[in-house]
């Protein structure tokens, strides 16, 4: 399995699927070896590694255990949300650190390598064929686009079938925008794999529409969630203190740049508060528009209903869920979104864009044109205004997620694997 976000470090939803699908796979006698990033293996903390996880060099792995033995691979990517401009960015900070460093620090820097990004992701690919000589492997799984060429290249050499795992497309991330060497290599890679998952029947479309793939040779298989039993917490942060007993409080939760529609929130919030005050609006997360958001709430001067908190932890998460009145998700467009059903499990009514693949599990959620701002303030002012509406949407949304688990999804995926095997 090719990844590049495992929780505790992770920027999506790609890290929290990769490690709950893993460890469900496992739990079916499948022998899972993850080959993750270096930066992975620096961050993580061994006190926080989960106790079903054995984190074990890949030659001492007793394989008779059916555990997931993780192995690090030397890379300066560090994330399947990286474009060119970024990787420039972090390659620049890298080295400049590396010419200010201690001889320790510049150890964690030596690991970067490519002047560009497709440079990196070549020798990445290179270096996967270094590990996976003389191993024996059954099938190769590969999440997004950064791992595709690894794929392509262990396909061939090791001449098992390759399962790509399409969470998002170049599409998505750009707002339709796409940079066109992405774009041809996600196509690439698509076109040599044996079987594509996706994770949404929206995203299996754009598959087919976009980039021409057979729609036989995709399967989709949506993501699910753990449902985790929290309570209200007392010493609450300020910002989610209610001033008033009938404030309310309206989440944004997500990565802050234009595929999510940070801006359309923004602007819906603006609508809502024409009407009434008695509302906060906090946007949970950070990207490239981060620093444009504030800028326009501070222009606008409605920095005292809402909120730009940028990343928070697990904790501080669950305490916003269990305080939020209402989520909107106005994504321009979202393969799935699996902060839609977290919110829905923690009882969250939701407001989601057509564009958003989570609507297909989620039934019971208010719907909209990301674009149409005035629609979506109508819904919020609805929601806000009549108790027994919210009450209705927070129940059944828990329904919705009842026989949506990672168990079931694994079963899917399994099922992938077993017919290209009896095929190959």
């Amino acid at each position: 399995m090719l990844g590049w976000e495992f929780p505790p470090v992770y920027s999506g939803g790609l890290g929290v699927v990769s490690r709950n699908l893993a460890q469900e796979l496992a739990a079916k006698d499948i022998e899972i070896h993850f080959a993750l990033p270096h930066y992975i293996r620096k961050n993580i903390p061994e006190s926080e590694i989960p106790e079903e996880l054995s984190l074990v060099d890949f030659d001492k792995i007793n394989k008779k255990l059916k555990k997931i033995a993780f192995y690090h691979i030397p890379s300066g990517l560090s994330s399947p949300y990286l474009n060119e401009e970024s990787y420039e960015t972090q390659k620049n900070f890298w080295e400049s650190s590396k010419n200010n460093s201690s001889r320790s620090s510049a150890d964690n820097i030596k690991h970067v390598y490519g002047q560009n990004l497709f440079q990196e992701i070549e020798r990445y690919a290179h270096q996967m064929e270094v590990f996976a000589e003389g191993k024996d492997f059954d099938i190769i799984h590969a999440h997004d686009w950064i791992t595709f060429e690894a794929g392509i290249r262990l396909r061939k050499k090791l001449n098992i079938p390759l399962v790509i795992h399409v969470h998002a497309t170049e599409l998505d991330r750009t707002g339709n925008n796409p940079n066109q060497e992405i774009f041809k290599r996600e196509k690439k890679g698509m076109g040599m794999a044996d079987r594509i998952i996706s994770v949404s029947h929206y995203t299996k479309k754009i598959l087919v529409e976009e980039y021409g793939i057979p729609t036989d040779k995709i399967k989709t298989i949506h993501n699910a969630n753990t449902l985790k039993k929290v309570h209200h917490r007392k010493n609450l942060p300020e910002y989610l203190k209610k001033k008033e007993k009938d404030e309310k409080i309206v989440l944004f939760i997500g990565r802050v740049t234009i595929q999510k529609g940070p801006d359309y929130f923004l602007r819906i919030a603006e609508r809502v508060l024409e009407k009434t005050k008695k509302v906060k609006f906090l946007m949970v997360g950070t990207g490239d528009m981060f620093s444009r958001i504030i800028k326009e709430i501070a222009a606008k001067r409605l920095q005292k209903n809402i909120f730009c908190l940028g990343f928070v932890d697990g904790k501080e998460k669950e305490k916003i869920y269990q305080n939020a009145d209402l989520a909107i998700m106005p994504s321009i467009s979202e393969p799935f979104g699996l902060t839609a059903l977290e919110a829905a499990e923690n009882g969250i009514p939701l407001i989601l864009s057509y564009n958003y693949g989570a609507t297909e599990v989620l039934f019971n959620s208010l719907k909209s044109d990301f674009w149409d701002v005035d629609r979506m303030a109508d819904y919020v002012l609805a929601v806000l205004k009549y108790p027994v509406l919210q009450k209705v949407l927070s129940t059944r949304s828990i329904e919705d997620m009842q026989n949506l688990d990672w168990e079931t999804q694994a079963e899917k995926v399994q099922e992938v694997y077993t017919e290209l095997l009896n095929n190959n």
